[in-house]
């Protein structure tokens, strides 16, 4: 189903980063940070994975932020530092009292290693992390970067079978690494680039299995268990 754009407000973070923000519902104590692919093969805050993710929390009451990283080439410092600059512009918004992490491709990574960073992140979601080239994507600084994300906040992981970046025995591998609480979902015949579509229902599975929430209307509420925790 076709979701009007949020009606979204530039704002410089202090990490001089930029994002677009959608400041939810009055009601809402929850907000999200959506992260973008690899910038210098042209990923930005207008990729529509990116946009599927804030529309479906926009949509639900969430406070939203999709963040446009400095840069490309980092051991991973710096990209960390964007997304809790950006769960801090969260926070800033009255109610607003927990963050979620949410990054496709390289997005993905950052989205999964910041939360470790953020007290008041409540988990991370991981769509077609590009587990194969995290090495080159953060200066080989790969193990580093992925030991920051085995925390034990809910975690979900989507991943394409056909996914050029990342091998299934490698997610297998990774996903297996990981402490509880996790959920993995596998699109069938998808690759890296076209999974957009299969976003929301994901979603929706994981706040029901690791948040207790009714709907994303509910969880942009903080009605569920874990809010509190």
């Amino acid at each position: 189903m076709h979701q009007e754009p949020l009606l979204e407000e530039p704002l410089r973070l202090r990490s001089g980063a930029y994002c677009r923000m959608y400041r939810g519902d009055p009601s809402a104590k929850v907000g999200v940070v959506a992260m973008h692919p690899w910038g210098p093969l042209g990923g930005n805050l207008h990729d529509p994975h990116v946009v599927t993710v804030t529309r479906f929390f926009g949509h639900a009451g969430c406070a939203t932020a999709r963040l446009q990283f400095r840069t490309g080439f980092s051991c991973g410092s710096a990209p960390i530092g964007d997304a809790s600059a950006a769960a801090e512009a969260l926070l800033r918004i009255p109610n607003i009292q927990r963050v979620l992490l949410v990054g496709y491709s390289y997005g993905s990574i950052v989205a999964m290693s910041a939360a470790d960073a953020i007290p008041e992140a409540l988990g991370w979601a991981s769509i077609a992390p590009p587990l194969d080239y995290v090495w080159a994507l953060f200066l080989f600084n790969s193990r580093a970067i992925l030991d920051q994300t085995r925390i034990t906040l809910p975690k979900l992981l989507v991943h394409p079978t056909r996914d050029e970046f990342c091998k299934t025995a490698t997610f297998d591998a990774y996903t297996q690494s990981l402490p509880e609480p996790k959920l993995p979902i596998k699109i069938r015949d998808a690759s890296h680039f076209n999974v957009a579509r299969h976003i929301p229902a994901a979603l929706r599975q994981w706040l029901q299995a690791h948040f207790g929430a009714a709907d994303a209307e509910a969880f942009a509420r903080g009605d569920f268990p874990a809010m509190h925790q």
